[in-house]
């Protein structure tokens, strides 16, 4: 071969090289993002005013196109709620001089016909001077994380609700302002056409968790708790918290997670949870698990001032029937059914990045064999106080879901002998004590307005 061909050939393998490069950048550019933004009505109840009606706006920019090996990412979120100029005019007039705003936004994905929650943490504006004169947009932003999309098609984007609280200050006073959004608003913000194979997503879920139906199989991918949690066993109700995220085994009495008659607690509806999880019973090494059952009650909001942005959820835990299987002596497998008997309580307190929660219920058991052969409890076998589920541990947002570790006391029962006197010591020499490892799998499904229609 020639120089000249050898230097052609040469040539020619490097604009190859070149060209390969210059694909392999152009293909792993990411879509060019595109803004979104969708805007909603509410009514704020300002004091000495007839309700002052108000646009809140939603922005952020998505791709046009996105493909199933990365997630779609939601940048430059921010929401903005415009306080017109006449209501200005008349704050000034009164006094005040700055607003502040506080906003829980429920943001949710859409893609192989099946909805996401997508946790995005509390929003808060800081006070914005009042202006001479004018509208007075407020703003606040969060960093919200990508969202793996498992399956090729369209994946639409939209924001069902954002709950809206202003703080007006006035020199040392300050008044919240609860706004209510205006109910059947369309919150789209835009689909994302996504391409790729299903199940090609290699980025771990940043979605709050599992699409928010509420039928199907209990969860049993539950893992036993770990050995370093708690075990220590006291009177939960008689130790307030000594921090505002208090390791499980410090959880104290209902009021010591949120007092509902404060009055600068917002009442907001409802709020829905899934809940399961597996405890370990720690006199038998045996871990028993919890099906899934639900955490419903009255939600109440704060989301400016003192003490930060949380909510808090007062209701009850229901729970289907629990089949256990442990052994008994370690050679005689004993069976059983245990039932979270109605009327207990439950509270539930979620801050921006924690959870803590206090439940109690009378527990029963029924359906008792020892080594396949029914033991006759009667009817009536159950705990003589209630059982206390005490959670605690990070957690996103009230629109999140999550795992969080948790300690689970067992009183004693009675009622089980049904003509012998031997049966409740048994009981509560195998399975009665405090601290029993518990985690629990909590799976958000419905806030405020967003459970209308579904409670």
């Amino acid at each position: 071969m020639s120089a000249s061909s050898v230097r052609a050939t040469r040539v020619a393998a490097a604009g190859v090289v070149a060209l390969g490069l210059c694909a392999t950048t152009l293909s792993a550019t990411p879509a060019a993002a595109t803004a979104r933004t969708v805007s909603l009505t509410a009514s704020c109840a300002f004091p000495s005013m007839d309700p002052v009606v108000v646009t809140t706006t939603i922005s952020t920019e998505l791709p046009d196109t996105a493909t199933t090996t990365e997630p779609v990412a939601l940048q430059g979120f921010s929401v903005s709620v415009t306080v017109p100029e006449a209501t200005v005019a008349a704050l000034r007039t009164g006094g005040t001089t700055a607003i502040g705003a506080g906003f829980t936004v429920a943001l949710s994905g859409t893609w192989q016909q099946q909805p996401h929650d997508i946790a995005v943490p509390a929003m808060t504006s800081p006070d914005n001077p009042l202006p001479e004169s004018g509208d007075l947009p407020i703003t606040a932003t969060a960093d919200v994380p990508a969202v793996p999309v498992d399956g090729p098609g369209d994946a639409t984007f939209a924001v069902p609700q954002v709950v809206s609280t202003l703080t007006l200050h006035n020199g040392e006073t300050t008044t919240d302002v609860p706004c209510t959004e205006d109910p059947g608003q369309d919150g789209t913000l835009g689909t994302v056409t996504i391409t790729g194979a299903p199940g090609d997503t290699t980025t771990p879920p940043t979605t709050s968790g599992s699409p928010t139906t509420t039928t199907g199989a209990p969860s049993t991918s539950s893992g036993a708790p770990g050995s370093s949690a708690p075990s220590a066993s006291h009177d939960p109700a008689a130790a307030a918290p000594t921090t505002p995220n208090p390791p499980p085994d410090q959880v104290g009495g209902f009021d010591d997670i949120c007092d509902i008659k404060d009055p600068v607690l917002r009442p907001a509806g409802k709020a829905w949870y899934k809940i399961d999880g597996a405890i370990t019973v720690l006199k038998l090494k045996s871990n028993l698990p919890v099906p899934k059952g639900d955490l419903i009650g009255d939600a109440f909001l704060h989301l400016t001032g003192p003490g930060g942005y949380f909510a808090c959820v007062d209701g009850a835990a229901t729970m289907p029937p629990a089949p256990g299987y442990f052994l008994m002596f370690n050679f005689a497998p004993v069976t059983a059914v245990a039932h979270v008997m109605p009327g207990g309580h439950s509270r539930t307190k979620i801050s921006n990045g924690y959870l803590i929660s206090r439940t109690e219920a009378v527990i029963t058991l029924t359906d008792v064999t020892v080594n396949g052969v029914p033991l006759d409890v009667g009817p009536n076998c159950h705990t003589t106080e209630n059982a206390v589920i005490r959670l605690a541990g990070k957690y996103q947002a009230p629109v999140s879901s999550g795992t969080v570790p948790g300690i689970v006391d067992l009183p004693p029962f009675t009622g089980c002998a049904h003509g012998s006197d031997v049966v409740d010591p048994i009981f509560n020499g195998l399975v009665a004590g405090d601290g029993n490892p518990m985690i629990a799998n909590i799976t958000y499904v419905c806030l405020y307005l967003t459970c209308q229609g579904k409670l």
